[in-house]
């Protein structure tokens, strides 16, 4: 599974070992270490997944995720993994709120890394996948019916009659009714 994948970290060298890491995993790599670009070379470049560090100088990490939330949800599913050095419990639920889909903590294991992304390209792809099925479904129930080899328009198959049918005591057939005779 490959994919373009988006590297923002402010520290040139994570972004080089970033690239390093996963060269066979993506088709296209980008690096940006000036944050205040994010969003002009996120809709110039079309990431399928965006690696993104939480402490940069302004805006910050999550700055950067509260101002791509609209770009990605008109994206369908596009993963962000946020790169971290901060293992506290605000930075990383304050991340999930905003919608961060997982983490990288820092220093970085090349596995860890390639497992995750790829996971997550995986997962893209698959909700892309859904994305055209469910498109294809649509249009397939907007056609007209389909008509039969002589032209004809198939007929409907003959619904069997559900109502319970009433039986009045003494027709034809019914057999015998018990407590008929007693008044």
């Amino acid at each position: 599974m490959s994919g373009r994948i988006l590297i923002v970290d402010d520290e040139p060298a994570n972004g080089i070992l970033l690239e390093t890491i996963l060269a066979d995993v993506g088709d296209e790599i980008r690096t940006i270490t000036d944050s205040r670009q994010v969003e002009e070379v996120f809709v110039a470049f079309e990431p399928d997944i965006v690696l993104l560090d939480l402490h940069m100088p302004e805006p910050d990490g999550l700055e950067v995720l509260r101002r791509l939330r609209s770009a990605r949800q008109s994206l369908g599913f596009l993963p962000v993994i946020m790169l971290t050095g901060d293992t506290g419990k605000v930075a990383r639920n304050s991340a999930l709120i905003l919608g961060a889909d997982d983490f990288l903590t820092k220093p970085l294991d090349r596995e860890e890394v390639v497992l995750r992304v790829r996971n997550l390209l995986h997962t893209r792809q698959l909700y892309a996948d859904l994305a055209r099925a469910n498109a294809a479904l649509e249009n397939d129930s907007r056609l007209p019916p389909r008509l039969s080899e002589d032209g004809a328009r198939p007929s409907s198959p003959q619904q069997p009659d559900h109502r319970a049918r009433q039986h009045q005591v003494g027709d034809q057939g019914d057999g015998p009714v018990v407590g008929a005779d007693r008044k």
